[in-house]
């Protein structure tokens, strides 16, 4: 959770556990996941309730050698006036590796998904309670 006009920093830690050096790019998307199941992504801004645009990553490209291991630091700066509720982003981390004998080249690509809550009344927050104390009907019709 973290308010408007705030930020906040979190660490992911990038390894390469194959036995070749890969070049790494980190990149800032949206998501949603529809009424399916499915993870939706799509381009950073995009959707109602992206926090995309918040996002600064300070290594977007990395070189890593086997067994290497880097930090990625992500910096979250949340704008003064956001609507409460929860918002979404995700981190791709794409990778291409070396072609094969077919000359296929194989590439992987792996999320880290940020859902960030400011706080503040929502309508999920509000509800309303009532007592009927007169009910009026103006006729009654049969058949």
């Amino acid at each position: 959770m973290i308010n408007g006009g705030e930020q906040a920093q979190k660490i992911i830690n990038v390894q390469n556990q194959g036995s070749e050096t890969i070049k790494v790019r980190a990149y800032v998307m949206d998501f949603f996941i529809d009424k399916d199941n499915n993870f939706i992504f799509s381009e950073p801004g995009h959707e109602s309730y992206s926090a995309s645009k918040w996002l600064t990553i300070d290594k977007a490209d990395l070189e890593l050698t086997p067994g290497e291991s880097q930090e990625v630091e992500v910096t979250i700066s949340v704008p003064t006036e956001v609507e409460p509720g929860g918002h979404y982003a995700v981190i791709f981390f794409d990778t291409t590796l070396s072609a094969n004998q077919e000359g296929v080249s194989i590439s992987t690509r792996i999320p880290s998904l940020f859902y960030i809550t400011i706080p503040g009344i929502t309508e999920a927050d509000i509800f309303a309670s009532a007592d009927i104390v007169s009910l009026l009907l103006p006729g009654f019709a049969e058949k």
